[in-house]
């Protein structure tokens, strides 16, 4: 059953119940194997391992693993707000055909309005920051405020062999 997490806003221990399962169920971030400090415990990794799921039939990178690791329109992480994603842009410069890792730096807010944020950052090889592969950038809306108390959620990274097998992930 779908339900707004804003209406557990007086409930602190359901809140970060219902925002653990959301994150922890989200497995994009898992699949791709991104950790985001903002809301997982444990290390920060700003890389993604490419696998062959992530490329298309030409051996391209595809938009979805830059999306994934770069989600942008920061108007605070779960743990401050409700996000809501309003735009996303992904600029693809290079194929990135013989890149093993991609690494999201120069994350930036350009804008952190009382409602909306504005945010930008750039992917590049992570074996050779020089090598921009991709710049992204959006807008998000705080449709909400949670109540105090919910914390990062426990690193629960997934191991994916990379295989011919995959299906693609775009």
């Amino acid at each position: 059953m779908l339900r707004d997490i804003r209406e557990l806003k007086d409930d602190r221990a359901a809140y970060a119940e219902e925002l653990e399962r959301r994150w922890t169920g989200l497995l994009s971030y898992r699949y791709i194997g991104r950790n985001h400090g903002s809301m997982n415990a444990g290390p920060v990794d700003n890389t993604v391992t490419l696998r062959c799921d992530m490329r298309n039939a030409a051996g391209g990178l595809l938009v979805a693993p830059i999306s994934i690791s770069s989600p942008e329109g920061d108007v605070g992480s779960d743990l401050v707000t409700v996000p809501n994603p309003v735009i996303h842009c992904c600029q693809i410069l290079d194929n990135a055909r013989d890149v093993k890792r991609i690494e999201v730096v120069d994350s930036e807010v350009l804008k952190a309005g009382t409602r909306m944020g504005y945010s930008r950052s750039k992917i590049v090889d992570a074996d050779n920051h020089d090598r921009v592969i991709a710049f992204t950038e959006g807008q998000g809306v705080s449709i909400g405020t949670p109540p105090e108390g919910p914390e990062k959620t426990p690193e629960d990274q997934l191991e994916i062999a990379d295989s011919p097998d995959l299906p693609p992930l775009g």
